[in-house]
Formats: C-alpha cells, sequence, structure tokens
C-alpha cells in the first residue's frame, strides 16, 4: 500500500490517494500487479498502515488533519471507508500550525 501525496485525486480537489498492489514474482523477479486506488479524502496523505491481524488500512492525511480507516477487501484491494477522524486544535505558532497536522497513525 502506498500513498499518493497529492492535493487532487480524479477530480476532487483536496484528496490524495491510496493506491493497493499485489507483489508477484515470476522468473526470480519482483513486480507490483496494481490492485485499485481510492482518495485518501484529505490533502498531503502522509502515511499508510496495515496492522497484519487487522483487515483495516490507515492512512494520514497531513494537510486534511485527518485518519481515515478503509476495510482491506479479500484480494487485498481497499474497500469502503470504515470511519474518518478529523483532529482539531491549533499549535502555538499561528503562522505555521493554524491547524492539525498528523504524521502517522
Amino acid at each position: 500500500y502506498v500513498v499518493n501525496e497529492c492535493d487532487s485525486f480524479k477530480g476532487m480537489e483536496g484528496s490524495g490517494a491510496v493506491r493497493a498492489f499485489r507483489i508477484t514474482k515470476t522468473q526470480g523477479q519482483l513486480d507490483l500487479l496494481p490492485l485499485n486506488s481510492k482518495a485518501s479524502m484529505g490533502s498531503s496523505p502522509c502515511h499508510v498502515v496495515h496492522h497484519s491481524s487487522l483487515p483495516y488500512l490507515f492512512i494520514t492525511n497531513y494537510g486534511g488533519g485527518n485518519v481515515i480507516a478503509y476495510r482491506i477487501c479479500s484480494n487485498g484491494a481497499i474497500g469502503e471507508v470504515s470511519c474518518i477522524h478529523r483532529f482539531e486544535g491549533k499549535g502555538p505558532d499561528a503562522g505555521r500550525q493554524e491547524g492539525s497536522h498528523p504524521h502517522h497513525t
């Protein structure tokens, strides 16, 4: 799983993307087979994590100030949104901390 740190995905302004791949091995060489892509539901996604015992993928959006959870399908593709959590608050430096900027989950 990878995030695409962009601010627009398939016409959705203010959203980056997350992509799923399957790793295959043919003739001793590893290849990435794209499975699907979904909107990260926030700008500047910077982190993606999957815990091996949970069927969820968590994406952190630095610019969007949120974390989103997607279900993972049985074939490894990204499924439906499970939840979105938006962080509130400001930092002490008003010039660069106008809102929440999470870095990882």
